[in-house]
């Protein structure tokens, strides 16, 4: 709440506002960077133990645990 005043003078964004608009793309592009940033960190973690994972057992869709997946 404290956040939306700071940006928008309010709690409500009014996307007929040019500056409303502006800040709302402004953050939106600010989360998706972050968030590339948090994916591209957790594959490059996961990246050793799919290298040391046998070649038959690399692409087992229904085993999680082949990807690492189990442990979320």
């Amino acid at each position: 709440k404290r956040a939306l005043h700071s940006m928008f003078d309010g709690v409500s964004i009014n996307f007929r506002q040019h500056s409303h608009k502006r800040e709302f793309y402004r953050w939106l592009g600010e989360l998706l960077v972050l968030l590339d940033c948090a994916l591209a960190d957790a594959l490059l973690q996961r990246r050793n133990q799919w290298l040391r994972v046998n070649k038959k057992d690399l692409l087992a869709p229904y085993e999680a645990e082949s990807l690492g997946l189990g442990r979320v």
